[in-house]
């Protein structure tokens, strides 16, 4: 609408009569709003300008006022969907679905599930950075000095005299303290 001039038709007053065909990333009668998936920025004119969310397409809406995407989509968090959640490892900014892939750490409860946290080492491979005791590798698929088992064929890590990984390191019938200690040491250096 260019110009408003008071005129009497003899009708009833239209309160709004401006209805605007808006361009893409913004809605509302006078197209003031932005639409779903677009953010305000404070550059531009007087309310700033609508600009698409950046999410790294892995979310389609963000907060119209802060930009902080919504429902971040495909193992991703951030407020840009731009890291990959615990537990997952790879590229998020990339922005496909298979950006973030589950950590290949095996453990004590599967052989093929994976678990724990990982990160990708300057070759370019995934690394587990936590294996449960009991286990070592750079994707926990051994079995620690101590233990016997075959994690990546389903089978845990058991201490060669049948006892099971427990909270402490190692859990077997009859092994004394000093023995233990000397174990779990060496675990502590093969995980180095």
């Amino acid at each position: 609408m260019d110009v408003a001039v008071p005129h009497t038709t003899g009708l009833s007053p239209a309160p709004e009569v401006e209805d605007c065909t808006c361009p893409p990333g913004y809605r509302g009668p006078s197209c003031q709003d932005c639409d779903v998936g677009y953010t305000r920025t404070s550059s531009g004119l007087y309310l700033g300008t609508c600009e698409p969310c950046s999410c790294n397409r892995h979310a389609t809406e963000c907060d119209v006022e802060t930009g902080e995407c919504q429902g971040c989509q495909h193992h991703t968090e951030g407020l840009h969907c731009e890291r990959c959640q615990p537990g997952f490892y790879g590229d998020a900014q990339h922005g496909t679905p298979r950006d973030c892939q589950p950590c290949p750490c095996h453990g004590p409860s599967s052989a093929i599930q994976e678990s724990g946290t990982c990160f990708v080492d300057a070759d370019g491979e995934p690394t587990c950075d936590s294996c449960a005791p009991g286990y070592i590798g750079r994707q926990c698929e051994r079995c620690a000095p101590g233990y016997v088992g075959s994690p990546s064929l389903g089978q845990p890590c058991t201490g060669e005299f049948g006892g099971k990984v427990g909270d402490g390191g190692l859990a077997m019938p009859g092994m004394g303290e000093a023995a233990a200690d000397r174990m779990k040491s060496e675990l502590a250096w093969e995980r180095k």
